[in-house]
């Protein structure tokens, strides 16, 4: 009886390490870091994910950088990504507003 008490408990454990994921990768500024991220950096995330590790993408959700510290050239591939018109005539300042509006409309 004692292993399938330890089989339970595992289990346990690890239905809550799943939810905890869950409730990180649902929250709102998972999704602006996801959209914010580059193609090499959804991949990590995606690993981070699958590997239920809750510290790496608490992380990156609590160092999400602002935009207005992004480089012009990632900001335009950022807005590729986000599929905003015109953005390779936008300047930066156009290209930050784009991005959030993007990100805010699509919440």
């Amino acid at each position: 009886m004692s292993g399938l008490i330890k089989l339970r408990k595992e289990f346990h454990n690890l239905t809550l390490k799943h939810r905890s994921i869950y409730s990180l990768i649902t929250q709102q500024k998972f999704e602006a870091l996801w959209t914010l991220a580059s193609d090499i950096e959804q991949d990590e995330i995606k690993k981070e994910v699958n590997e239920l590790n809750r510290q790496a993408i608490a992380g990156r959700i609590k160092a999400l950088r602002d935009p207005g510290e992004i480089s012009v050239d990632d900001l335009r591939e950022r807005a590729r990504k986000l599929k905003i018109k015109n953005y390779s005539r936008l300047d930066r300042v156009e290209l930050i507003n784009a991005i959030r509006r993007e990100i805010d409309h699509g919440q």
